[in-house]
């Protein structure tokens, strides 16, 4: 009885030092599985990090501003319209003094951001002198129209298409068009400039509801319906 009773705690305990070395080792490996881990996503994270900056600092040194040259360029003015042609931005018209005795323009210029360059557009068959038009970029040419050229001619109802690859003027067609007007919207739609609003005197004058679709391709106006139209505006 003595000696299974030392026996047995012998082996009790050879059983418990065994598991126990077992045991030992086990959280000694997921300690050490842990820090790799911990590791890894610490390395992970200064990594983002440094993406981040990297990303911020381009930002910052994209943010920059560069003058357009002053050569060629068109003369001072404001109240012009300008465009892009997906490679030159188009501008035209405007006026160069706001209360009166200044000069209108019917004039404008061609600017090359590639080449920080200026190339007048011809003034032969332009639209007349004006200001507080509107322009629209069809994909091939640029259209203006209405406008104010007060008091030489006050609102218009005219326009012209420019076409920068041949540097000329077509007028667009006054048949159907809305009524003379300033301070109107335009916008195209891929086959027609749709023209809406404005006013033919904004000190006192008539608002308008009105509008009209410019096909280019046939030279044609066709008017906007003002049923249910928002209120006239400009």
């Amino acid at each position: 009885m003595n000696t299974r009773s030392l026996v047995l705690p012998l082996s009790f305990l050879m059983t418990l030092g065994a598991g126990g070395c077992a045991d030992d080792d086990q959280p000694g490996a997921e300690s050490e599985a842990e820090a790799e881990a911990e590791a890894e996503s610490e390395s992970e994270s200064e990594s983002e990090s440094e993406s981040e900056s990297e990303s911020e600092s381009e930002s910052e040194s994209e943010s920059t501003w560069t003058a357009t040259s002053t050569t060629g360029a068109p003369a001072p003015r404001l109240g012009h319209t300008a465009v892009w042609t997906g490679s030159e931005m188009l501008v035209w018209g405007g006026y160069d003094y706001y209360y009166g005795g200044g000069t209108y323009f019917d004039s404008g210029g061609r600017y090359n951001p590639a080449t920080d360059t200026w190339t007048a557009t011809s003034t032969t068959g332009a639209p007349s002198a004006r200001d507080i038009h509107t322009a629209v970029w069809t994909g091939s040419e640029l259209i203006v129209w209405g406008g104010d050229n007060d008091p030489g001619g006050g609102p218009l109802n005219t326009g012209g298409r420019y076409n920068p690859a041949t540097d000329t003027w077509t007028a667009t067609s006054t048949t159907g068009a809305p009524s003379a007007r300033y301070l109107h919207t335009a916008v195209w739609t891929g086959a027609e400039m749709l023209v809406w609003g404005g006013t033919d005197d904004y000190f006192g004058g008539t608002y308008f509801n009105s509008g009209g679709r410019y096909n280019p391709a046939t030279d044609t106006w066709t008017a906007t319906s003002t049923t249910g139209a928002p209120s006239a505006r400009y």
